[in-house]
């Protein structure tokens, strides 16, 4: 199942920052990630099945009711079969007929023509602009001496210094607090070093040796001498002063072992006096280093807020200095260009005025020769119709009067001619209606009994057909009927899944609108270069380049042609800030020296054409 992929309508045209959000709003970027990570699940209409694909066709299994209905004209027979043409062997009436129009005379063959040794009345007429000078020859360039207003501008951030140059490091001379720490387990001393070793147990040992040896010796010379009483007793002596040392020795092994355990714990209590001691100067020397840490780094914090606000006032100062040097050398440039335009503009003017002076003069002297010359070819002209219309009317009325005499006698001999056919006609045509009558009125009664039986048929098996096709017609409605509310169903449930998509995107969009408000200032470049853009057709008024591309415009329509027959058009520009009707050219009709390209767009130079831009609504 595929998810629906969304593209965000609010990040379309637009580059991530590196900061981070798109749009440098925490809240703008939350809510565009919900409007991006939304899901849509699937598709509603993904599952919609088409209830109209195993519809059974009932008209399959119907029987056709015509199938062996016999045809009740199948042997009748054709009543005109042997019917004869009344009209053959009839003799043509306009055979023998003279034409009466044979060897007339045109009645215009000597005719004249009246107009063959007319005049010109424009030849040699004059060009009443042949000797006109050019008024724009002499105009001087109003800009060639205009001087550069930021030739001695001078940069205020020429001796800017860095006021970070000299600082110092805060932590350079901070002390290691942990460079007189001592070991507290330098001087410790081994308790387990002054224990002693007990030997009395070696010693038992030894002694039990010797007396065993002592005891087998005695023994032996018992045997040998004869004195075993005194052995035995010596013997069990022994045996006592045995067991006294063997308790002896067990007291001197519980008292070793009592002091090397009194001296464990003697060692066990040291280690943990002298770690705790050495836990506490580490505490104390880490305080100690993080104290002095924070009053280093406090301090550099002042020392860099002292030197930042010293750049800051610094940088004010120059950035201010220069925007009011800028200001003042713009301002000297602008008067500068004012003055310039304004001469350049009088210049214009005056010659532009000049020459349509002259050209009032020469076309007023030229349309007065037109109209003299005009009118003497004009009554010329008319002299010359009189006489040919009086001379097409002699011979028109000599031709008709001719024509009237041989179409008289044609339509004598005509007349008599058709009179005797009509008569031939009329008497062939009532035998052969008399024959068709008696024939067809034969074949009309075999139809009417044919067509009796088979109207009989028609009758009986268009009943079964009726019936059969009312039957699984109304059996088809019912089954598309519950096919198509089926259908519907499952639209309605798509479509309200959608809305509730909808509905919550909507939600989602609509608190995106709301943080987008905050970032409105991030429009202005745009707002600027069009507000530019603007301001190029703005000044339409006050300079003779105006913007004259066809793409700046609408509502176009031809007003009319200059002398030189450029096209004079009416229309307004597209920009909302510049109202009204405006009257000129079109940049991509005039010719090329009168165009200047500026911003992707045509401006015509108007004193350059015989045309003059003007503002009519």
């Amino acid at each position: 199942m595929n998810k629906i992929q969304k593209p965000s309508p609010f990040t379309k045209g637009r580059k991530k920052s590196s900061g981070g959000s798109s749009l440098g709003s925490s809240s703008v970027k939350k809510y565009e990630d919900m409007y991006m990570n939304f899901d849509m699940g699937s598709n509603p209409f993904e599952n919609v099945t088409n209830t109209m694909q195993d519809v059974h066709n009932p008209y399959g299994d119907a029987v056709n009711p015509f199938a062996n209905q016999g045809n009740a004209y199948e042997n009748m027979g054709n009543v005109y079969s042997g019917m004869g043409n009344v009209y053959q062997g009839m003799g043509n009436a306009y055979m023998g007929m003279e034409n009466q129009f044979e060897g007339m005379d045109n009645a215009y063959a000597g005719m004249t023509n009246e107009y063959a040794n007319l005049g010109n009345a424009f030849e040699g007429m004059g060009n009443v602009y042949s000797g006109m000078t050019n008024q724009m020859a002499g105009v001087e360039n109003a800009f060639e001496g205009q001087t550069n207003a930021f030739d001695g501008a001078q940069n205020q951030w020429a001796g800017m210094k860095s006021q970070f140059a000299g600082m110092e490091n805060e932590f350079a001379g901070l002390d290691n607090q942990y460079n007189s720490l001592k070991n507290q387990y330098t001087g410790m001393e081994n308790a387990m070093e002054e224990a002693g070793v007990s030997t009395e147990a070696a010693d038992f040992a030894a002694e039990k040796q010797a007396q065993s040896r002592a005891d087998i010796m005695s023994a032996l010379s018992g045997a040998a001498g004869g004195s075993g009483i005194s052995g035995l007793a010596q013997t069990l002596a022994n045996q006592a002063s045995q067991d006294a040392r063997a308790g002896s020795v067990d007291i001197a092994r519980q008292e070793v072992e009592n002091d090397k355990a009194r001296l464990q714990e003697q060692t066990r209590i040291d280690q943990l006096q002298r770690g705790e001691a050495a836990k506490l100067d580490m505490m104390r020397a880490g305080e100690d280093a993080r104290l002095d840490q924070l009053k280093a780094g406090e301090e550099g914090r002042l020392e860099q807020l002292k030197r930042q606000e010293a750049g800051d006032i610094d940088r004010a100062q120059r950035g201010g200095a220069e925007r009011l040097d800028t200001m003042r050398l713009q301002e000297e440039s602008r008067m500068q260009e004012r003055e310039l335009q304004e001469k350049s503009r009088l210049g214009i003017l005056t010659a532009q005025e000049a020459s349509q002076l002259d050209q009032m003069e020469r076309g007023y002297q030229g349309d007065i020769d037109k109209m003299v010359r005009g009118e003497e070819s004009r009554l010329d002209l008319l002299t010359a119709q009189g006489a040919m219309d009086l001379d097409r009317l002699q011979r028109g009325e000599d031709a008709r009067l001719a024509d009237r005499a041989a179409q008289g006698a044609m339509d004598i001999d005509m007349a008599q001619r058709q009179e005797a056919a009509q008569m031939e006609r009329d008497q062939r045509a009532y035998a052969g209606h008399m024959d068709m009558t008696e024939r067809g009125y034969a074949g009309q009664i075999d139809a009417m009994q044919r067509g009796a039986t088979e109207r009989n048929w028609e009758r009986q098996t268009g009943w079964e057909e009726r019936n059969q096709n009312q039957y699984l017609g109304t059996e088809l409605a019912l089954d598309q009927a519950y096919r198509s509310q089926d259908f519907d169903l499952q639209q309605l449930h798509a479509q309200g899944d959608m809305y509730t998509q909808q509905l919550e995107l909507d939600r989602i969009s609509t608190l995106l609108q709301g943080s987008l408000s905050a970032s409105a200032a991030s429009k202005s470049a745009s707002a600027s270069k069009k507000a530019s853009k603007n301001n190029m057709i703005g000044t339409i008024a006050t300079t003779a380049i105006v913007a004259s591309d066809r793409k700046l415009k609408r509502n176009i329509s031809i007003a009319g042609k200059s002398p030189s027959g450029l096209n004079i058009y009416n229309f307004e520009y597209k920009q909302p800030n510049i109202k009204g009707v405006y009257q000129g050219v079109m940049a991509d009709e005039v010719p090329e020296y009168a165009v200047v390209h500026r911003d992707n767009y045509d401006m015509v130079d108007y004193s350059k054409i015989d045309v003059d831009f003007k503002k009519i609504n």
